[in-house]
């Protein structure tokens, strides 16, 4: 397939300048097997964000097993572990003519938009006859889906040209990882201290002041942390504050209201909220280490080794922001957040629908497509699904009914809780497939006390803060653009993301005085500046096509 040069990769590399490191493949020769419908061995290279939790990707549970499913022979080409940095390199690569991997995998970071561009210029295949021809699992998996279900993914999948250029990793069922900001609080303190968890901003204030000042861990030491989190994903701390006073998404960031959208982050409401957060940060209720601490440090924060809980409420996932097999947990419980309107338009819990990705690819220089596309349709079985997330089948988990933590049934039991996050039984990552309630999530029972407690954290999430979610009925999200609506916004939409966080941060920390109007109005002025009002029209004219459908 001939491939043509298409403007925005060469313009991404005029301003990204100097390419990243060459491709990183396991070494030696790679000679490729003989044509798939012979039966014979096919030798595939699949390009990956390299995860540093994986010891190896070739003495790996997972892979071995792909390999027997497929009948294949996998060799892998590393990209760079964080979205913004595969993207460049994928995008470098491709103008350089460089030779791509058969398959990309795990690719989440790669827009719909960008992938199509990718693709109508010739860089990707298109999957619509291989799918028809040699994908029966993917295709019974759509069939489990609703109508509605499968006209989302059919729209996010095909571009403008019709063709099909990337696989779905679609999550079929709402998770704590949905969460805009999981939340826990401590409850031994509330019930030393005499009081309850929060449910307007006032009794925020109250609660973090008794935690910071009436010694509730009882060590008798000015050492607790009223409130910590990060800033960004599930760990997000400032924006569950934020929506008391106005609804906010990081991942979709302007509002509708009557069909019209709006801009939160420069509404005074939003001012009002991050008012309050400053007032947080100044009288140390809000650690201002938020702002910066990685996990290793918010693990210990968390869960610290003296076994003397220091942290009174917490944002983040307790498998990666804290140590499971830590008693402290048990001192945890689930904390919804909702915390009353302040301002007629907040009191919400945000659900982020960004459950639905096109990371499985095959790349024009792929020599045996068909082989390519039975190794894509084996993340479509429901144990390969089972065996990505949890490791490998009789070893790391086990067939057993049980009761699973969102209700229902299912019959995944973990013997081993670390294979997804460190070693070599799997890839560290979901990187395609359909995955349900069934396939994906674990049932309660275990055999180790810390995963029972992880357990019970998780169904308490389920069964007492999924319920109060309140979101508003008209959102912006998940919207399809053409490609002249995507370059246009995208651009803009990153300067003003990357703006109104930073400028988040500082007044929150003080470093710029949220109290001072002038300071507030230069904020404005640059986001006009920046082009805010150009960016409104767009979306505007995104969002009225999407819904005249």
């Amino acid at each position: 397939m001939k491939k043509k040069t298409i403007a925005i990769i060469l313009a991404l590399c005029f301003v990204l300048g100097a390419a990243l490191t060459g491709c990183g493949g396991d070494g030696g020769e790679t000679t490729k097997g003989a044509s798939a419908d012979t039966g014979e061995k096919v030798k595939l290279t699949v390009g990956l964000p390299q995860n540093a939790n994986v010891s190896s990707y070739t003495d790996n549970a997972f892979t071995k097993y792909l390999e027997e499913k497929a009948n294949v022979e996998l060799d892998f080409v590393y990209f760079p572990s964080t979205g913004e940095d595969y993207v460049r390199k994928l995008t470098l690569m491709a103008a350089a003519g460089e030779e791509m991997p058969d398959v990309l995998w795990g690719f989440t970071s790669l827009s719909n938009n960008s992938r199509n561009e990718f693709g109508d210029a010739g860089y990707l295949l298109d999957l619509t006859d291989l799918i028809e021809e040699y994908a029966p699992d993917y295709k019974a998996a759509l069939e489990k889906l609703d109508d509605s279900q499968r006209k989302r993914l059919e729209n996010r999948a095909t571009s403008e040209t019709g063709a099909i250029y990337g696989m779905p990793l679609f999550g079929n069922v709402t998770i704590w990882d949905d969460l805009q900001a999981i939340l826990f609080i401590n409850q031994d303190w509330l019930d030393t201290l005499g009081m309850k968890a929060p449910e307007t901003v006032d009794e925020l204030y109250t609660v973090l002041k008794a935690f910071k000042e009436k010694d509730p861990n009882g060590n008798g030491i000015a050492d607790e942390i009223p409130m910590f989190g990060r800033t960004n994903a599930i760990n997000n701390i400032t924006t569950w504050v934020i929506n008391a006073y106005v609804y906010y998404n990081d991942t979709y960031n302007l509002n509708v209201t009557d069909g019209k959208l709006w801009a939160p982050y420069t509404t005074d409401e939003y001012r009002q909220a991050l008012i309050f957060l400053n007032k947080l940060c100044e009288e140390g209720l809000l650690s201002d280490l938020s702002f910066s601490a990685g996990t290793a440090e918010m693990k210990a924060m968390v869960t610290p080794a003296t076994g003397v809980s220091q942290v009174g409420i917490w944002a983040g996932h307790p498998s990666v922001y804290a140590d499971q097999t830590s008693p402290l947990l048990e001192e945890y419980t689930p904390y919804s957040g909702l915390l009353k309107d302040e301002t007629g338009l907040g009191g919400h819990i945000v659900l982020d629908p960004t459950n639905l990705y096109f990371p499985l690819m095959i790349t024009a220089d792929c020599e045996y497509p068909e082989a390519a596309m039975r190794f894509c349709n084996v993340f479509y079985q429901d144990e390969t699904i089972s065996r990505q997330r949890h490791g490998e089948k009789g070893v790391d988990w086990i067939e057993e009914k049980g009761e699973l933590t969102v209700g229902g049934e299912g019959y995944i039991k973990v013997v081993n809780p670390d294979a997804f996050f460190k070693g070599n039984k799997t890839w560290c990552a979901n990187g395609g497939g359909i995955y349900t309630a069934e396939n994906y999530l674990a049932i309660m029972a275990s055999d180790s006390h810390h995963e029972t407690v992880i357990n019970g954290l998780m169904k308490a999430c389920h069964d007492n803060v999924f319920p109060l979610i309140v979101q508003p009925e008209e959102r912006c999200e998940d919207v399809t653009y053409t490609s002249e609506q995507y370059e246009t916004s995208h651009s803009l939409k990153s300067s003003i993301v990357s703006y109104t966080l930073e400028q988040r941060n500082l007044f929150i920390l003080g470093t710029i005085d949220i109290n001072d109007d002038a300071q507030w109005n230069n904020y404005l002025s640059e986001l006009d500046r920046l082009g805010q009002q150009d960016y409104l029209s767009i979306m505007q004219e995104v969002y009225d096509s999407q819904e005249n459908e």
